[in-house]
């Protein structure tokens, strides 16, 4: 039975450490992924995680809004 696995299993690993250039991103876009997630390979885009969350459903009225507070 074939195996479907890589002969070498360091080359199924290398679209990872590609640059992000690889994704067919724009050079622009590019310098600001790799800005925004700390390197400029492709795992450092997915090992780029959230760190903090706003949540947005709170919809007061104008009047009730908190100075400081996040209303949308």
């Amino acid at each position: 039975m074939p195996s479907s696995l890589p002969a070498d299993p360091e080359s199924g690993l290398a679209p990872l450490f590609a640059p992000i250039a690889a994704l067919g991103v724009k050079p622009a876009a590019e310098r600001l992924m790799a800005r925004a997630c700390g390197g400029g390979r492709v795992i450092d885009l997915l090992f780029h995680l959230p760190d903090s969350m706003i949540d947005r459903r709170a919809r007061p009225a104008l009047a009730r809004v908190v100075p400081g507070g996040v209303a949308t």
